[in-house]
């Protein structure tokens, strides 16, 4: 009787899952892996937002090496580029002095008028 050779033992570290041939860390292993202030609760976050990639595997956030490159691409900064001199501006249009039965409008308030000035609420008593 011949039986089927046993699969060989993956090499998994302590909260790893190997699916196949992906491995896929936790969010504490995740951040670890990306480095810098990254945290395992701010990756949870982001995926639970769908911005960024994850997978679900029983009720635990699991993300695998391809997800990290995205997650890496998607929080990179574009480095500045040169300033572009600004375009010349586009020449005044000539509008016509007066038009039909328009007065100008004018900048200064007629005699014995007043602007209003804004004051503060009143604060109302809670009781």
């Amino acid at each position: 009787m011949t039986s089927a050779a046993p699969h060989p033992p993956h090499e998994t570290r302590p909260g790893t899952v190997a699916t196949g041939t992906v491995l896929v860390h936790t969010a504490a292993e995740a951040a670890a892996i990306i480095g810098g202030n990254c945290k395992a609760s701010w990756l949870k976050a982001r995926a639970r937002a769908r911005e960024f990639p994850y997978e679900m595997i029983g009720g635990a956030y699991g993300f695998t090496d391809a997800h990290i490159a995205e997650i890496i691409a998607i929080c990179e900064v574009p480095a500045r580029r040169a300033a572009q001199p600004a375009p010349a501006p586009a020449p005044a249009k000539k509008t016509p002095a007066k038009r039909a039965g328009i007065a100008p409008v004018s900048r200064t308030l007629p005699a014995g008028v007043t602007l209003l000035e804004v004051r503060e609420p009143r604060k109302r008593n809670v009781a």
